[in-house]
């Protein structure tokens, strides 16, 4: 199947958008990139926008009609998980989300054996509290089990859908998470999305695992073309590959964020 990838991404991150979109179409069947930014996207990653066929570049206000300054904690961070989720830009339901700091090094089965799959990549074991207090305050579903931290998933319009009627319509669905959010209650998309298909549709999707390299630097750190490429080398026989740059967060001295 063909799919279409939402890539949300901000300044921080331009430059590996290049880099994200070759590794990303190398090795996936992908219609159309839609690369969505806070601001127009400058510098060489906009060569590749211009001269690429498949590319379209929207601002956040194409895609959510409302200001991520509603959100009281990492606005910017929380504003695109719920691009992530919430777009309806895409042409087909089934559609691929992608982190823009995220080199896929190899083909990732997306379908299997009849199903739907999504990957974990890393922290399997680790609860992160506020995105488990954020699921039980939006959908009513205890969540206590685990991250299911990836950076690219296969989600599904109709059940993201589903997910704004149960909370009473998109603006309803918007306005709760913005009076949960706060530094210990905030969203992850992907677990937010699984907790609800295992609890309304458990027979829809499969959970696998991807091998994953995670590196990065706190702050809007800005690297170079260089260590882009020196980090998708680093991955060699991984199926991904994260170089982070962590631009609103930092962990608080003495802070704990899993249980």
């Amino acid at each position: 199947m063909i799919l279409d990838a939402v890539i949300p991404v901000s300044r921080k991150d331009f430059i590996k958008l290049p880099f994200v979109i070759d590794a990303l179409c190398r090795n996936q069947s992908i219609g159309t990139v839609y690369v969505i930014s806070p601001e127009p996207i400058d510098g060489p990653a906009s060569d590749i926008l211009r001269g690429r066929h498949g590319i379209t570049a929207l601002l956040d206000s194409d895609v959510l009609p409302f200001s991520k300054n509603i959100f009281r904690h990492r606005p910017g961070w929380v504003y695109q998980q719920f691009i992530k989720l919430l777009q309806n830009v895409t042409d087909t339901d089934w559609y691929l989300s992608v982190d823009a700091d995220l080199f896929v090094l190899k083909p990732l089965p997306f379908f299997a054996n009849g199903k739907a799959n999504l990957f974990y990549a890393r922290d399997w074991q680790k609860i992160i509290a506020p995105y488990g207090r954020f699921t039980e305050g939006m959908l009513g579903i205890q969540w206590n089990e685990f991250s299911l931290m990836n950076d690219i998933a296969l989600y599904n319009k109709d059940v993201v859908r589903s997910m704004t009627d149960y909370a009473g319509g998109y603006d309803n669905f918007v306005s709760r998470a913005a009076s949960l959010c706060d530094n210990h209650c905030f969203p992850a998309e992907a677990q937010l999305y699984y907790a609800w298909i295992r609890h309304h549709n458990p027979e829809m999707y499969n959970v696998a695992h991807v091998s994953n390299g995670m590196r990065g630097m706190y702050g809007a750190y800005a690297f170079s073309a260089q260590d882009i490429e020196r980090t998708i080398a680093l991955g060699s026989g991984m199926d991904t590959m994260s170089l982070h740059s962590w631009g609103d967060w930092a962990p608080e001295p003495g802070a704990r964020y899993t249980i």
